[in-house]
């Protein structure tokens, strides 16, 4: 199955080192090389922020899925192809999930979190409630 859509959960923090920032824009640009649409979770700042920009600066489609209470708060990205808003934290991953194909973690630094993330989200996968394809190969 090729990817059309893929799901990138990643922080609104830098990370704790630049190299984070580089491979998230090293992302975006293989997202428009290969045509696949980012889905995320809505951002300006951070990691969020460097690969929808990346992505949307070379051409690319982002679709931008967003909490209210960040929008609120001003956090949401201006100048995306799609912004989602949606009622609460669990409705905006669910989203994300249904409307991609694959779905990768970029951590920035202190991955415990996205461990954490990753190890319930295969659980819930094998279940059928969410993505078939948590990650990919895309290179």
């Amino acid at each position: 199955m090729a990817i059309q859509s893929l799901a990138v959960f990643c922080g609104s923090k830098d990370g704790n080192s630049k190299i984070y920032i580089e491979h998230a824009k090293e992302l975006g640009l293989l997202f428009v090389k290969k045509q696949i649409t980012l889905v995320y979770g809505g951002g300006s700042v951070g990691i969020m922020g460097a690969i929808a920009d990346e992505v949307m600066n070379n051409g690319g489609k982002v679709i931008g899925v967003i909490p209210t209470v960040l929008v609120s708060w001003e956090r949401q990205h201006k100048a995306l192809s799609e912004l989602i808003v949606v009622d609460d934290m669990h409705i905006r991953k669910k989203k994300m999930y249904d409307l991609c194909d694959a779905a990768v973690i970029l951590a920035g630094g202190k991955a415990e979190g996205c461990e954490q993330i990753l190890v319930r989200d295969c659980r819930l996968s094998t279940l059928g409630e969410m993505i078939s394809g948590l990650a990919h190969e895309i290179n």
